[in-house]
């Protein structure tokens, strides 16, 4: 009897076993799955991170560039407003001497006709005072007229 009673058993546990099997593969067919997920999933971050450090790069690179391009365009621009200065300068201190000159040279014609005039009335200044210390008219001042 224990065999009639063991065979029934015995399938059962196979059943079991079966089951437990089938349960174990389809874990871990989706394990393989999830696994498989997950690799995909680094890979898309991976090529995701790629990308973000090149455009990092080239947004660095251009700004660079850009930094050389304004620093050039910033010397051109110093040295056309230096050159257009010295040109001003140029074109008007020559003009300064010019009317320094003009100005000098007025100066002493000025001057050469105030000799000029000095020596002309210096005989009637002198008779002038002459005649007023050797001819003294007593007047009152005017305040003292009052």
């Amino acid at each position: 009897m224990e065999s009639c009673t063991a065979q029934p058993f015995n399938g059962l546990l196979l059943r079991l076993e079966v089951r437990q099997i089938e349960r174990v593969d389809l874990f871990l067919e989706k394990y393989s799955n999830l696994r498989h997920g997950v690799q995909t999933l680094l890979k898309a971050e991976k090529e995701a991170h790629e990308i973000v450090s090149a455009a990092r790069q080239y947004r660095t690179q251009r700004l660079k560039e850009a930094k050389l391009d304004a620093a050039k365009d910033i010397k051109e621009y110093k040295q056309k407003k230096e050159k257009e200065l010295k040109e001003h300068e140029a074109q008007f201190s020559g003009s300064n001497d010019d009317l320094e000159k003009a100005a000098e040279s007025e100066v002493q014609t000025e001057l050469v006709e105030i000799d000029k005039s000095a020596e002309a009335k210096k005989e009637d200044v002198v008779k002038l005072l002459l005649d007023a210390i050797t001819h003294p008219k007593p007047e009152l001042h005017v305040n003292a007229k009052a």
